[in-house]
């Protein structure tokens, strides 16, 4: 996607999608998949580019993405990079609101609907979405995003992905470059050592568990909310 979203690795590689407004027509040519509409859509131009607005392409996903995935684009449309360099988002959710009011019952908009009653901003990363959203459908409780933990004894704040506040319990979803870069592996246990030293347990969470380890991550959560809950 020409702004930057995140979309699930067959979008990503899939043809480039142009619409035109008829009377003019698409062309034949290799990887790109055209469409065609009666109505102007609103556009903007980004990087030299005219791109339909953000908000359009957002119900335009709708009948292609689950629910998960529409929820991730549509935290990242109104949140962009703002919450680190504070430039504005692509879009804000009233205006993800009012494509959604105006996309009618064409495809995908009960999924649409439910969606935007989950988008949130605040999100860093696609997977942080997806995992908030995971556990919301699963039944447990939303967690706060971007959550700041206040540590007196190094008077420092700790920014979490995703915390259960009142349960000292934070989750923090690990990329391979937590891994293979060992700054960052040292930086991360020493992280957890000082959060653990101030009552909080931090859950890292991998690509694995959003994937094929999704039930057996969600009970060993529930474990924790468990306990956590018994020990109040």
């Amino acid at each position: 996607m020409v702004l930057g979203a995140p979309l699930p690795s067959g979008l990503e590689r899939g043809p480039v999608h142009l619409t035109v407004v008829k009377p003019g027509r698409g062309s034949m040519r290799r990887g790109v998949a055209w469409h065609e509409t009666d109505a102007e859509l609103p556009a903007l131009v980004f990087d030299g580019l005219r791109v339909i607005s953000p908000a359009v392409v957002f119900g335009q996903l709708a009948g292609c993405l689950s629910l998960a995935n529409l929820v991730a684009l549509g935290d990242y449309l109104i949140t962009g990079r703002e919450p680190i360099s504070g430039a504005r988002a692509h879009s804000t959710i009233a205006e993800l609101r009012e494509a959604v009011d105006g996309w009618g019952s064409r495809r995908g908009a009960r999924t649409l609907k439910q969606a935007l009653m989950l988008v949130r901003w605040g999100p860093l990363s696609r997977p942080e979405s997806l995992l908030r959203v995971g556990l919301v459908l699963a039944g447990l409780p939303e967690p706060l995003i971007n959550h700041r933990i206040w540590h007196a004894g190094l008077l420092r704040h700790f920014m979490v992905d995703l915390a259960f506040d009142g349960l000292h319990i934070a989750l923090e979803y690990e990329g391979d470059h937590h891994r293979t870069d060992r700054a960052v592996f040292e930086s991360d246990i020493l992280r957890r050592e000082q959060l653990a030293e101030i009552g909080w347990t931090v859950i890292r969470v991998t690509a694995y568990d959003l994937g094929d380890g999704w039930e057996a991550f969600v009970l060993r959560l529930r474990t924790h909310i468990a306990r956590a809950r018994s020990a109040s």
